[in-house]
């Protein structure tokens, strides 16, 4: 056991501190026990009192490897290959550090490398199938988890692994029956039930997503990622609290994530928590000072709290292009016209249709960026607002195509317009279209 294997170290290392073999040995001991900080320690130790030797340099690597430093694990691994270039593991190794710093060829070279030495390597194989299927190779990814499973026919990892790369390939049928497969062999590895979860969820079987989310968070509840999918799946189903609820402990569990924070805003505009959304953009611009995502979000949060000037000041200088948030300009658009200022809100809009038409915008984004600039420009839509056959034209949700048709209404004051469409997009069932929730906020104003 670990535990008892440190205090046999701590009891050798008392008598003779210099003893490089004996920090070593604890050193892999605390890191079985995913105590990171006290193995990297030990390790450092074990490499000053033994400069000659490459096994220190290995453990060093391998816990800098688990601690995410890439770079440190291929420094440490390369200079122990040096003193050491016989052996398969170091080549695994190297390769894991070259996959994670995303040199995919060069860490499919290393893993080839390893197999030659020990032709048996299972972890190797594995490896060598992870990164063929980030290359999509999927062909030689399947062969290599078939090799695995050949290998060791009651070991999950190539089950887990033949079965995320069905699921990259879109085959969910053959993917969910891997990952069950992997599930019956290692009921304790959350990360296989979050991957089922994953796949029950892209085919529409939110219910088993949810079940199987819940099981990987109860194995694994230090796994911010679990949360987040878990979140997604909720929201589907129209559970906001919950999915805040999930949101609320990934960002516990990863505080300076940006992806993580900007979900939570999102969702928390959603449901009309305004002020602890521009909490989390402002987190999220700590981390990203140049996120677009984060400005458009803070903007629309301003906007729930009908501070226009705020919210104009986002919009007004979002760094991103069209692709990101393409119906920023709209929402600017919008703030000037309460703050009423409309020569201004048609300027902007103009002069954003002119700089649009010159971007290689294409498909969905181009359709929409068209219909939003023709939608609110001084073109006649008005004829055309909130008919069936808008929703046809360009890549919004109805919701929020209703909401562009009031506005139209609203400014050309034609409350009676304004009031029909804000009333089918505030009732429109899109989760988090905010649109819905500035089209309630018009109408209590009507």
């Amino acid at each position: 056991m670990p535990k008892e294997a440190v205090t046999k170290c701590d009891e050798a290392i008392s008598l003779n501190p210099g003893w490089g073999r004996a920090h070593l040995l604890r050193a892999v001991c605390f890191q079985d026990m995913e105590e990171y900080d006290k193995a990297l320690a030990d390790s450092e130790r074990a490499v000053e009192l033994d400069r000659t030797s490459a096994a220190p340099l290995f453990v060093r690597a391998s816990i800098k490897r688990d601690l995410g430093d890439f770079e440190g694990t291929l420094a440490d691994v390369e200079q122990g290959i040096k003193l050491a270039p016989d052996g398969p593991g170091p080549y695994k190794l190297r390769g894991n550090a070259k996959q994670g710093l995303g040199d995919l060829k060069g860490a499919l070279a290393d893993y080839t490398k390893a197999i030659g030495l020990a032709p048996d390597y299972l972890d190797a194989y594995a490896a060598r199938g992870s990164v063929r299927a980030e290359l999509k190779d999927y062909p030689g990814a399947t062969a290599d988890f078939n090799t695995v499973i050949k290998l060791a026919p009651e070991d999950a990892a190539g089950y887990s692994g033949r079965g995320y790369v069905f699921m990259t390939m879109e085959k969910y049928g053959e993917a969910l029956k891997e990952f069950t497969r992997a599930a019956e062999l290692d009921p304790e590895n959350g990360q296989i039930w979050a991957h089922r979860a994953e796949v029950k969820n892209r085919t529409g079987d939110a219910k088993g997503a949810l079940k199987d989310y819940t099981k990987a968070i109860e194995l694994e509840p230090g796994e911010a990622e679990a949360y987040v999918s878990r979140s997604g799946v909720r929201k589907q189903t129209n559970d906001a609290e919950g999915a805040l609820a999930d949101l609320d402990k990934a960002v516990e569990l990863t505080p300076e994530d940006e992806e993580t924070l900007l979900e939570r805003a999102t969702l928390r505009i959603a449901t009309g928590r305004h002020g602890q959304a521009i909490e989390d953009c402002e987190s999220a611009l700590k981390v990203q000072p140049d996120s677009t995502l984060a400005r458009f979000l803070r903007g629309t949060a301003h906007f729930g709290l009908k501070e226009f000037a705020e919210g104009n000041a986002d919009f007004e200088h979002l760094p991103g292009k069209a692709e990101e948030v393409y119906d920023a300009p709209v929402f600017l658009w919008y703030g000037l016209m309460k703050l009423g200022k409309k020569a201004e809100a048609q300027a902007a809009l103009k002069n954003y249709s002119k700089a649009e038409a010159k971007k290689p915008v294409t498909g969905k984004v181009k359709k929409t960026v068209q219909f939003l600039t023709d939608a609110l420009s001084e073109k006649s839509y008005l004829a055309t607002a909130g008919n069936a056959e808008v929703d046809g034209l360009h890549a919004l949700l109805p919701g929020q195509a209703q909401f562009y048709a009031g506005l139209k209404h609203l400014f050309a004051s034609d409350k009676a317009g304004a009031k029909a469409c804000f009333e089918k997009c505030r009732n429109a069932k899109e989760l988090l279209s905010f649109e819905s929730q500035f089209a309630a906020m018009e109408l209590g104003g009507l």
